[in-house]
Parts: structure tokens; C-alpha cells; sequence
């Protein structure tokens, strides 16, 4: 089964997460993928982390990382690959493609 990981960034501030748990929510409810998960960089709960070991209990076999980032910068060039190599190395079953790439054609890389 295929899932949607919407990653954001994270923050201290209570309630900063909301815009990508509705995100996640409403790409849920629109049928885009059978399972759709939010995860932070930092700070903020479910970890990038806790989302994918939550996918992959619920049964995905893929997942495409969908970045929900304001810009493109040490995040989406240095972070998330990071973060992204710890997760294939903890989950090898659950195979993780980088859906950021569709997003070059619009100026982010």
C-alpha cells in the first residue's frame, strides 16, 4: 500500500504544526493516497520519525516524502535527506521516494 508523508519543519510555538496536520488531513480526505501522515523536522509531535514507524504499522509498503516548507534551504538539502536516511535505515521494508523532486520545476531544489 502506498502512503503520503507531509513533512514540516516544526517549531516551539504551540500550535504552529496546524496548517500541516490540516494539510495531511485534507489530502487524507481527498483520496490522494490510501495513508496520509504529518511529521516535524523538529520540536513539534509526531516526530518525522513516529510518522513513518506509524505508516508502515498501518501497513504501507511505499511512501512519497511531500516537503511543507516555506522555502527551499538547508531543510530540504541537508535536513530532510538526513532525516530521510535514518528512516530507510530503521524502516528497509518501507521504501521512502523524495517527492520534493516534482517540485523543482517550481523553483524549489
Amino acid at each position: 500500500m502506498h502512503a503520503l508523508l507531509v513533512v514540516g519543519h516544526g517549531s516551539l510555538s504551540s500550535g504552529s504544526g496546524a496548517a500541516t496536520i490540516r494539510l495531511a488531513a485534507r489530502l487524507r480526505e481527498s483520496g490522494v493516497a490510501p495513508l496520509v501522515a504529518a511529521g516535524f523536522l523538529n520540536y513539534s509531535r509526531p516526530t518525522l520519525a513516529e510518522a513513518a514507524a506509524r505508516l508502515a504499522r498501518r501497513g504501507a509498503e511505499t511512501a512519497t516524502v511531500l516537503p511543507y516548507l516555506l522555502v527551499p534551504g538547508y531543510f530540504t538539502r541537508a535536513a530532510l535527506p538526513r532525516a530521510l536516511a535514518m528512516l530507510r535505515a530503521a524502516h528497509p521494508a518501507l521504501g521512502l521516494a523524495e517527492g520534493w523532486a516534482a517540485l523543482r520545476r517550481f523553483g524549489y531544489d
